[in-house]
């Protein structure tokens, strides 16, 4: 490998370790929906900024996630997302995770995304 290459693979693995923070601040902001107004423009840019990131790095199993919760949030028009739109982007988010756990070293460890995926459902 050359030093290129070197840093590149350097980058991703940085990149997929930081991951499950990213997914853990975006279900977060899903698990404040019921009791604080989150904008759908706010999750998009959270989605979107995922999906075009790990795209980059060439995990398309997690763009592909990101890239559906992207057309959840696109295909309706109301400012505020609603608490359903949240339950199933909270479903989207269990893929997330076994996608991320998928990509990271089998040395890594991190909780889950949201608390409630072992109890499930938005709270």
């Amino acid at each position: 490998m050359n030093a290129l290459e070197d840093r590149i693979k350097d980058l991703r693995q940085r990149y997929v370790q930081a991951l499950p923070d990213r997914a853990a601040s975006i279900g977060r902001m899903l698990m404040q929906v019921p009791q604080r107004n989150i904008t759908r423009a706010e999750l998009l840019r959270q989605f979107h900024t995922l999906a075009g990131t790990a795209g980059t790095f060439g995990y398309e199993d997690i763009a592909a996630l990101a890239r559906e919760a992207e057309r959840v949030l696109s295909s309706a028009q109301a400012p505020d997302v609603t608490r359903e739109e949240a339950e199933r982007l909270v479903s989207g988010l269990v893929d997330l995770d076994v996608a991320i756990r998928r990509h990271l070293d089998a040395g890594g460890s991190y909780g889950p995304v949201c608390s409630t995926f072992e109890g499930g459902g938005v709270v």
